[in-house]
């Protein structure tokens, strides 16, 4: 049994089923497939995805952590220890294990504040390692360094900070207005990130030198997620500018727009080949997507199969597939490269259906009268029946 599979064993209890809905698309780009999946806490909202090791992803939602095991063709979700607040900011630490980012609320003379936290979650469990300094920090996001250090994105201290598990936190200030949000990485043995309140792309050297680049879609781009590509420059997706970005290490930008009017891209990933996806949460009419966008700049969206889902983090998982987070209450998965499922049947397809069997039930050459009559009539008494319960349901949900 390996090591995880005894975490599993200790910290969980299994739970099965949840709703589940799939979607293909064949004859694009490529065959792409996507599937969601109900988390077991019903009304939680899942805040975050990352990738960890023993092939299972980490979920957090606004009130407890979860484990999803990444199994092919479906998968099942697994619920580990409680923790409080939202959680966010998955990252495998230098030792292998995984961190990730909480909230915590402590009550100091009568007031309420809530610190950020840094969770290592060992093989006994959920363990806060460090404690924000300020008691107005939020943490929005980590990542782990090339140097052996925890990097993290802090608001409204306007600032970067570094941790040494076991050792030192060092805060670096960053620029006025800076609300610096997702963080990863860089090819350059930097740390790169986006910064929404400068509206550019920021890198940190391990010296705590910070470098920004502004984005020539502005003032409010609101440069949101961030992610290496295969051709080691940073992607990174502009939530109100509508485009899919690019920096290279040495700062030249280049800004690709997704061919969707109502669109909101928020989080990006690497995929295998190393082309980037991304979430798009639409807009109040919906138009939620995955999105695909090669290294040479051609983007193509992936509706969800769940109008208003609101899909926030996206994650690489240990099979090839991208795992991302819904605001309802879900947990989605993109194969790539599946093969085609079965689509979910619109709901108004399901209720014609269902007319259809009410209204030939009774038997061929019945009327409600049970009187017989011709085939052909019959056909007709149907069609007429189910036109009018249609119309009769309509005027209902009105």
């Amino acid at each position: 049994m390996s090591r995880w599979s005894q975490v599993l064993r200790r910290l969980t209890t299994s739970v099965g089923g949840g709703t589940a809905l799939a979607m293909s698309f064949v004859g694009s780009a490529q065959a792409v497939s996507i599937a969601e999946r109900s988390l077991p806490t019903g009304s939680s909202t899942p805040y975050a995805v990352g990738g960890w090791a023993g092939g299972l992803l980490l979920a957090g939602t606004r009130v407890d952590a979860l484990l999803v095991r990444a199994t092919t063709p479906g998968f099942q979700i697994t619920p580990i220890v409680a923790s409080t607040g939202g959680l966010g900011g998955f990252t495998l630490g230098p030792d292998g294990n995984p961190w990730y980012l909480a909230s915590r609320v402590m009550v100091e003379n009568g007031i309420a504040n809530r610190y950020g936290t840094l969770v290592e979650l060992t093989a006994a469990g959920p363990v806060t390692k460090l404690q924000l300094p300020s008691s107005l920090t939020s943490a929005i996001d980590m990542a782990a360094g090339p140097d052996g250090a925890l990097w993290i994105t802090q608001y409204p201290d306007q600032a970067i900070g570094r941790y040494v598990p076991g050792g030192t936190f060092t805060a670096y200030p960053l620029w006025p207005l800076s609300h610096a949000n997702e963080i990863t990485a860089g090819p350059d043995g930097a740390m790169w990130f986006t910064d929404l309140g400068t509206n550019s792309i920021g890198r940190i050297a391990m010296n705590g030198r910070v470098d920004n680049y502004g984005l020539p879609t502005g003032p409010f781009a609101n440069p949101y997620g961030i992610a290496v590509g295969g051709d080691r420059a940073l992607w990174f997706a502009e939530e109100y500018g509508g485009r899919i970005g690019r920096i290279t290490v040495s700062g030249r930008i280049q800004e690709f727009t997704i061919p969707n009017r109502h669109t909101h891209p928020q989080h990006v990933v690497a995929g295998t080949d190393g082309s980037l996806w991304f979430t798009d949460q639409g807009d109040a009419s919906g138009h939620e997507a995955i999105g695909h966008v090669t290294l040479d700049g051609a983007v193509t969206e992936y509706p969800l199969p769940t109008v208003g889902a609101v899909p926030g983090d996206l994650a690489l998982g240990p099979d090839g597939a991208l795992w991302f987070s819904e605001s309802r209450g879900r947990v989605g998965r993109v194969d790539p490269n599946g093969q085609p499922t079965p689509a979910a049947t619109p709901k108004a397809v399901v209720r014609r259906a269902a007319l259809r069997r009410h209204c030939t039930a009774r038997g061929p050459g019945r009327s409600t009268r049970n009187a017989k009559i011709s085939s052909a009539a019959h056909k007709q008494q149907s069609r007429t029946c189910i036109t009018s319960a249609a119309r009769r349901s309509k005027a209902h949900r009105r």
